[in-house]
């Protein structure tokens, strides 16, 4: 006989299952350890359209939750006009940005380990699960200066159950929770 206390023993591990989480390396240049940065425009590179969108995408909400205003390059500029860097840092000082983060992906793949059906008495044979991971590289670039002000290695990792957009998730949160931290993030009131 099944117990209300084992299903939601069961029903807890089944939603950690379906997280992910974020390593971070950082490095603040401390030149800029008493800057903020208010406006933010997010920038994806060395990945596909689908890709992109969704990675700045994720930083853009992951920025806004800590009341910032930030903003995908994709809405800013459209991918289909060729742009400068030169260009694309001037229109965005002109439109009051102060920081452009950069992101790119540098890997990402899967694993096989044992599955939670393994661990918890289940035929071992054959009980196995992909998971996935990606590692990224982020600066946040002070637009006035082109300095870097702040740089992290990143490594999200997946349960079985997480998908690409879970590490997305961690990675973006994680990223916003360090810049937050350092007190790179200007938030509005």
């Amino acid at each position: 006989m099944e117990t209300f206390g084992s299903k939601a023993v069961v029903l807890f591990g089944l939603a950690l299952a379906g997280c992910a989480s974020t390593s971070l390396t950082a490095y603040q240049d401390p030149a800029f350890a008493s800057a903020s940065f208010g406006k933010v425009a997010v920038v994806a590179t060395g990945v596909q359209l689908d890709e992109r969108m969704a990675l700045e995408n994720q930083l853009v909400g992951a920025l806004r939750n800590k009341r910032v205003t930030a903003e995908s390059t994709l809405r800013l500029f459209p991918p289909t006009r060729p742009m400068s860097d030169e260009e694309m840092d001037a229109a965005l000082l002109a439109d009051g940005y102060d920081a452009i983060l950069t992101v790119q992906r540098v890997e990402a793949g899967s694993h096989v380990e044992p599955s939670w059906t393994a661990m918890f008495g289940g035929d071992a044979a054959g009980n196995t699960a992909e998971h996935l991971y990606a590692s990224f590289e982020t600066r946040l670039v002070d637009l006035r200066s082109s300095q870097v002000a702040w740089m992290a290695s990143a490594r999200t990792g997946g349960s079985e159950y997480a998908g690409g957009d879970k590490l997305l998730d961690s990675f973006a949160n994680r990223t916003a929770d360090e810049l937050e931290g350092r007190q790179l993030l200007a938030q509005r009131p």
